[in-house]
C-alpha cells in the first residue's frame, strides 16, 4: 500500500497543541490552530502552513526557523508542510555539524553531502555516493509522526511555494497554489 499525503488527519488535540505550543515556545502571534477532523496536511487554509510535531522534538527545529533550514527549502522549492521529519533532521544536524566546526553551513556545502528524494508526496535526503560522509549514523524511522500536525501562519516560512501535489520520480506534475 502506498501512502498519501492525503492519507493521514491530525489527531492532535486542543489541550495537546497548547502544550506543545508552549514547551516549544511556539508564539501565539503564528496562531496555531488543530485542523479539522478531516483535514489531512495537504488541507492547509490559504494563509496558514501544516507543521509535524515531529519537527520539533525529533528534527530540533525552532521558531523561528534558521536561516540555513529557510535557504535549503528556498533552493530545493520545497513546501515545509511536504517535508518529512527525516529530511528536516538531517538539515538540522548539517547545519549543527558545520557550527561544530566553525563552517558556515551553505546549501551548496549541502547539496555536496546530500541529493532530494520524494516518497510518496514527502521530501527527505539521501547521502550521496561517494566517500564524502557527513553523517554516518542511520536515522530511525518515525511512527505515527504523519498523525500530529497543525496550522500555523505562513510567515513561518519566508517564501511562498506552491504545494506539490502529485510527484512522480522526482518530476511536478501539478500544484496546488494556496497563496
Amino acid at each position: 500500500m502506498v501512502l498519501q499525503l492525503t492519507d493521514f488527519t491530525s489527531e492532535i488535540t486542543d489541550e495537546e497543541l497548547r502544550e506543545f505550543t508552549s514547551e516549544y515556545y511556539i508564539p501565539s502571534a503564528l496562531h496555531p490552530v488543530v485542523p479539522a477532523a478531516d483535514a489531512s496536511i495537504a488541507d492547509f487554509p490559504v494563509g496558514k502552513v501544516g507543521v509535524y510535531t515531529r519537527f520539533f522534538e525529533f528534527a530540533n527545529q525552532r521558531v523561528p526557523l534558521s536561516l540555513f533550514m529557510c535557504n535549503v527549502l528556498n533552493h530545493y522549492r520545497l513546501h515545509i508542510s511536504q517535508l518529512h521529519c527525516i529530511g528536516a533532521a538531517k538539515i538540522s544536524n548539517f547545519e549543527v555539524n558545520c557550527r561544530l566546526l566553525a563552517i558556515n553551513p551553505t546549501v551548496h556545502l549541502f547539496r555536496a553531502f546530500y541529493h532530494t528524494c520524494w516518497s510518496n508526496g514527502w521530501v527527505s535526503f539521501s547521502k550521496r555516493a561517494g566517500r564524502l560522509q557527513c553523517y554516518t549514523e542511520k536515522l530511525d524511522a518515525l511512527r505515527r509522526w504523519r498523525e500530529m500536525f497543525f496550522w500555523v501562519d505562513d510567515a513561518l516560512v519566508p517564501w511562498n511555494f506552491a504545494f506539490y501535489t502529485d510527484v512522480l520520480l522526482g518530476g511536478i506534475l501539478s500544484t496546488k497554489d494556496n497563496t
